[in-house]
């Protein structure tokens, strides 16, 4: 269902107040507290594993859940492609009060509706294209309505978007500097379905065209701190400016 229609770890040793300083980091170093679903471009196979190029599924590098996946991937130097017909289920039934998601993708084109993640049947969070719009929008429990972040995405160009939900706000960032903040009570929990990467929560409608170089999701909020050190880290990893 359309959303617009339907309303409205501790820090690793390796960081200190500026730039990430530990060597090379891996996906191990983020902060981990917290953290259920982590797809990860570089260790695509599975967490301390090098990457692999041939591969065609993409492993959640934490314990909590064992995702299964439709249609094949294909992958790049640190990202996973997404052709219009693949997604991946999560295995998780969203039922936490509040989230933290951080991801990077880009989308092909904006020729129909898309989603980069989505938890949304009746509830739960998603990051999507729809009628011209881009968001990342999470269901309120208070209100029974769903509160929207916009953004201004381009064809073809790698975003980075990390939100918070919980602790009485929504809060986007713009790499670890708040940009927006709306007022929040607690997710209202999705009364069916799973999250999924790559398509709706259904598994079979808004699939994506475009790329994913990582999908962090976790139970809490992460603090402004936690936030700050997992960009380092992204920044040091998939070479962001």
């Amino acid at each position: 269902a359309s959303l617009l229609a339907l309303g409205g770890g501790g820090m690793n040793i390796g960081m200190r107040l500026g730039a990430w300083s530990g060597g090379k980091p891996t996906a191990r170093d983020y902060v981990q507290d917290g953290l259920l679903v982590h797809f990860d471009g570089i260790e695509n196979v599975g967490l301390g594993l090098p990457h692999d190029s041939s591969a065609t599924k993409w492993n959640n590098l934490t314990d909590s859940f064992v995702p299964s996946q439709i249609g094949a991937l294909t992958f790049g130097a640190d990202y996973g492609v997404f052709a219009g017909s693949q997604s991946v289920n999560t295995g998780i039934w969203w039922d936490h009060a509040s989230c933290t998601v951080e991801t990077m993708f880009s989308f092909d084109n904006f020729n129909s509706n898309m989603c980069v993640l989505s938890s949304t049947a009746t509830g739960g969070f998603s990051v999507q294209y729809e009628n011209g719009n881009k968001f990342f929008a999470v269901r309120d429990s208070q209100s029974n309505s769903y509160k929207f972040v916009y953004k201004t995405w381009s064809e073809n160009e790698f975003n980075r978007l990390v939100c918070t939900a919980g602790d009485g706000f929504i809060k986007s960032y713009t790499g670890s500097v708040i940009d927006s903040t709306i007022p929040f009570s607690s997710i209202q929990k999705p009364s069916r379905g799973f999250l999924y990467i790559g398509s709706s929560s259904s598994g079979a409608s808004q699939f994506l065209f475009g790329k994913i170089k990582f999908v962090r999701i976790y139970n809490r909020v992460l603090s402004a701190d936690e936030i700050a050190a997992n960009y380092e880290i992204d920044k040091a990893r998939f070479n962001l400016t």
